[in-house]
């Protein structure tokens, strides 16, 4: 049966209804996504082979750099909610295909409607920490803690197309269980460039589950869900582009590099071999430096100065630590474990977040650290 024929939907402003949820169209524009899911047109095996070179690419840059990688393919929400869509007689079959299948491609399989925003095309943090926690499994990391999430009145990204102002309540990862809240420090280029092509952010988190480098190269799926990278990795580094830049990866030295795309975007697939530089991004007239605070220029000075500098260790260097999150764990400690200043600044910070719910835990932290800031040197 075909969309515009069909009871059950509302078609508008290229965003259909279908009862309390709303889906993106496309139809004859931009990547096509319900022709797409309807078969009605093909990916051209153009866009699958580079799809395919891209990911080899990114591949030898992981190999040569000896960091863990993985490639996201975020399904897109029809496909989501394809028996809810088989109930009223269309039916739709995922763009990912056998073709785009690789060992470091993940098209998660595990993600359920109430993972999806009804009145957006994003993922709610629900969603996203699924995946993150499958991609983490297969790195060998141990199950992520219980999260604990927060709310707040957002209009869906769909809803604004129709042009309403109704809100919805969009759920965010507020923290992990057993981690401080609020402790994260945010650095970008946003402010001095337009539009969204070029944009670097960098969150800064000595708090998090994992002291890890984490580089995210990918769109608005990995953009709109820095609230859980944050807080399970101490470092995050996003860049908006569609595969790894190589020269980026070399000096920032990450431990774990994640690409990701929206399935709709397999329809048109930048070619990395056909890529602009990226510091064009920076000396065009879309790009104002004055605009950065002068804090973000600092920070990412020293981020990209590498993590052997004295930019670097100075600012962010004697904050990060390699002792244990979680509070079982932590009240183990001795101070023969306390190695460095930033061991003693950590354990300083979950003792003050400790302080009201578990304040023997907290009074432990403390006499661990009473008077050993003399001598400590950093590691």
């Amino acid at each position: 049966m075909q969309l515009e024929n069909n009871p059950h939907l509302t078609i508008k402003n290229n965003v259909i209804t279908f009862g309390d949820a709303l889906f993106l169209q496309q139809k004859d524009r931009a990547q096509h996504q319900f022709q797409l899911l309807l078969g009605e047109v093909a990916l051209k095996p153009k866009m699958v082979d580079t799809f395919q070179r891209n990911m080899a690419h990114n591949i030898s840059i992981a190999e040569r750099e000896g960091f863990d990688y993985k490639h996201i393919v975020f399904p897109c929400k029809p496909i989501v909610f394809r028996e809810k869509f088989q109930s009223i007689g269309v039916e739709l079959n995922p763009i990912f295909s056998d073709q785009h299948h690789h060992p470091q491609v993940l098209y998660p399989t595990n993600i359920l409607p109430e993972d999806y925003f009804l009145e957006d095309s994003h993922l709610k943090a629900s969603g996203t920490l699924k995946i993150i926690g499958q991609v983490l499994e297969e790195f060998g990391y141990p199950k992520l803690p219980k999260p604990l999430y927060g709310y707040h009145d957002v209009a869906g990204d769909l809803r604004k197309m129709l042009g309403g102002d109704c809100l919805e309540k969009k759920q965010y990862l507020k923290s992990l269980d057993g981690l401080p809240q609020n402790r994260v420090q945010h650095f970008s280029t946003a402010s001095g460039l337009e539009g969204n092509t070029g944009h670097l952010y960098f969150f800064f988190n000595p708090y998090a589950l994992y002291n890890v480098r984490l580089v995210l190269f990918g769109d608005s799926f990995f953009q709109r869900r820095f609230d859980i990278f944050k807080r399970v990795f101490s470092e995050v580094v996003y860049f908006r582009n569609p595969y790894i830049l190589d020269d980026v990866v070399k000096v920032l030295e990450p431990d774990i590099v994640l690409t990701g795309n929206a399935e709709r975007y397999l329809w048109h697939v930048p070619d990395c071999d056909n890529a602009k530089p990226w510091f064009m991004n920076y000396i065009s007239n879309r790009y104002d430096s004055k605009k950065i605070p002068e804090s973000d220029i600092k920070a990412l000075t020293a981020l990209f100065s590498g993590k052997s500098s004295r930019e670097y260790r100075n600012m962010f260097g004697k904050k990060l630590t390699d002792l244990p999150r979680d509070i079982e764990k932590l009240s183990m400690l001795s101070e023969n474990d306390i190695k460095t200043n930033a061991d003693i600044s950590f354990i300083k910070g979950m003792a003050d977040y400790y302080e009201k719910e578990h304040p023997g835990v907290a009074y432990y932290l403390m006499s661990l650290v009473k008077g050993l800031d003399s001598y400590k040197s950093v590691g």
